[in-house]
């Protein structure tokens, strides 16, 4: 007994096991880079700022390198980058996790350092991850209550300013 298939079948059956494979290469491939001439840097930070595997490291607004791990370290973040190899990078170097656009992502601003020693691989670089837009947002939040309190006292001085200056015997 011979099966015969219609050609539409055939035709939706390819495409379906396309579609298929296209997903699972797509998976398969996020975290996958292929990459010559480059070196590992290793950075500190006192947390992730939300940084994630493979966003870019950015020296003087030019990409130079992708973030590769991410893992807590004692009480910090300890994240590992692959950066050109051509890249100088001195003893003093600093880094931060700043906003890599307003509609999101993060990056890595690589300060490369002026001093006369070169980085030592073995070394971290420390970083800092100044406050983003959520994080002032809470601030603000938090703030606000205070801020209703000073509004108030404000306005008895005021109060009490103008209540002193229309006294006819001053």
């Amino acid at each position: 007994m011979k099966l015969h298939f219609s050609t539409e079948f055939k035709v939706g059956l390819l495409i379906t096991i396309s579609i298929i494979l296209l997903i699972i290469g797509i998976i398969a491939g996020q975290s996958y880079r292929v990459e010559s001439g480059k070196k590992d840097v290793n950075f500190i930070f006192p947390n992730s700022g939300g940084i994630k595997i493979s966003e870019p490291v950015v020296i003087n607004g030019v990409a130079h390198g992708n973030v590769k791990s991410i893992q807590n370290y004692k009480d910090s973040v300890w994240i590992v980058a692959s950066i050109d190899k051509d890249i100088d990078i001195r003893s003093n170097a600093s880094a931060r996790i700043t906003i890599l656009e307003l509609t999101g992502g993060k990056k890595i601003e690589l300060y490369p350092g002026t001093s006369d020693e070169k980085y030592d691989p073995e070394n971290f670089i420390s970083g800092s991850t100044p406050p983003d837009l959520q994080e002032l947002i809470a601030t603000l939040g938090t703030a606000s209550g205070n801020l209703t309190q000073i509004l108030g006292n404000l306005d008895n001085a005021l109060a009490s300013v103008n209540r002193l200056l229309s006294n006819d015997t001053l």
